[in-house]
């Protein structure tokens, strides 16, 4: 929780930040953003649509989607040809439970991401 009102007030220390920019700046500011700023909710829907990691790419996290998959994947391939039920039914219980993690911390995951983003835009201006 301290890390969430922490990741809000330099959100707000930020949008300061923007507002004393001149005109052409602040304008070069806000279109980047919202070319590149991320959704909590479409985070949280594709967490909870697909619960193997493809969430992950939409915060361009690509080694923790790809281990989330590799994993399952990995879960799949112990159930199926090596017979191997409970460690590849542990495998992929312990992604989901990963995943739902994920899930319910995504307005934190989304402030996060935007807010770093947020940081360098207005850095390289």
């Amino acid at each position: 929780m301290q890390d969430f009102k922490a990741l809000k007030s330099e959100e707000e220390i930020i949008r300061e930040q923007v507002s004393k920019l001149s005109d052409e700046k602040r304008k070069k500011f806000h279109q980047e953003c919202s070319e590149k700023l991320k959704d909590s909710d479409t985070y949280a829907a594709l967490a909870w649509s697909l619960p193997i990691g493809l969430h992950h790419f939409y915060l361009n996290n690509w080694k923790r989607a790809f281990a989330d998959i590799g994993a399952v994947f990995f879960g799949l391939i112990l159930i199926i040809f090596l017979e191997m039920y409970i460690i590849g039914i542990a495998t992929i219980l312990i992604v989901l439970a990963l995943e739902l993690n994920s899930l319910f911390r995504s307005e934190f995951m989304v402030l996060r991401y935007n807010t770093l983003l947020m940081r360098s835009i207005i850095s390289r201006l």
